[in-house]
């Protein structure tokens, strides 16, 4: 650890926060699931192209303990494989189209086309430059444990953010790599949302961000009072999944750090309207 490494009182490393610009963030949430493969190099280079900030990803963890990026549990619904993604190597994924099943809104069929599973490894290699918010599927710890080496491997410790909905597993993370940052838990969301805390000073390291629905059931998380309350306690909140060009304006307007989409596309025409890009 170098001298330069900011330190929390008891001397663990205080994450950098990649997604603090100073400006709101646009997130190509799997690169763009609606435009093209989720998850592969083409669905990242079309969010790119479409100048996101942030690649939005799943890592899932294969038989012989490889790291892909990856959303579902089985490869069916995506691949022309099938089976679940930890029942597989990594050689034999390696085989399988990722472009199989897709076809865009004009009805173009990416079947075919050799694109495959990526790695984590090697997305930070192709971007070495790009910030990615990653997103652990498997609710297993050595998952955290395998994601938080090879963050460390790739240095991209100070342009990753991690997140998980198995709480368990994110407070892992936490607990064996916390120079890297994380989102908040729901449990977190929860205590935010609920809590009348006057506290108007940052109250912990982690989370650095919030990442979020607009609603959840009945419970409006969307609301200009809340996102100040999360600014208070030095947070940032980004929305998921947004696709409405209306409601991504509206979330800038109330003060969303970040929005999150299957349409990076439509996301820059708005951030363009309102002076972001």
């Amino acid at each position: 650890m170098s001298d330069s490494t900011p330190q929390t009182p008891a001397g663990v490393s205080t994450p950098v926060n990649p997604l603090k610009r100073g400006r709101p963030l646009l997130f190509a949430h799997r690169g763009s699931s609606l435009m093209t493969p989720e998850n592969t190099f083409t669905a990242f280079d079309f969010g790119l192209d479409h100048q996101a900030d942030v690649l939005e990803i799943d890592v899932r963890i294969t038989r012989d303990n490889e790291l892909v990026v990856f959303h579902d549990a089985r490869v069916d619904r995506t691949t022309d494989g099938l089976g679940e993604v930890r029942g597989h190597a990594l050689k034999a994924l390696k085989h399988f189209d990722a472009g199989y099943r897709f076809s865009d809104a004009r009805g173009a069929c990416f079947r075919g086309r050799k694109i495959r599973i990526p790695t984590l490894s090697e997305l930070y290699e192709a971007y070495p430059d790009v910030v990615v918010n990653i997103d652990i599927k498997d609710n297993w710890l050595p998952a955290a444990r395998l994601l938080a080496d090879t963050i460390e491997r790739a240095g991209a410790e100070q342009r990753s953010v991690v997140a998980s909905f198995h709480s368990r597993v994110l407070q892992y993370f936490r607990q064996i790599a916390p120079q890297i940052p994380t989102s908040a838990t729901f449990h977190e969301v929860l205590g935010l949302y609920l809590s009348r805390d006057p506290l108007r000073k940052p109250v912990r390291e982690h989370p650095v961000a919030v990442q979020i629905p607009p609603r959840h059931a009945r419970i409006a998380l969307d609301r200009p009072r809340f996102i100040e309350k999360i600014h208070a306690r030095g947070k940032l909140v980004n929305y998921w999944t947004i696709n409405d060009p209306a409601l991504m304006k509206r979330l800038l307007e109330a003060g969303a750090d970040g929005i999150v989409t299957d349409r990076p596309d439509l996301a820059l025409q708005v951030f363009r309207e309102s002076g972001l890009k």
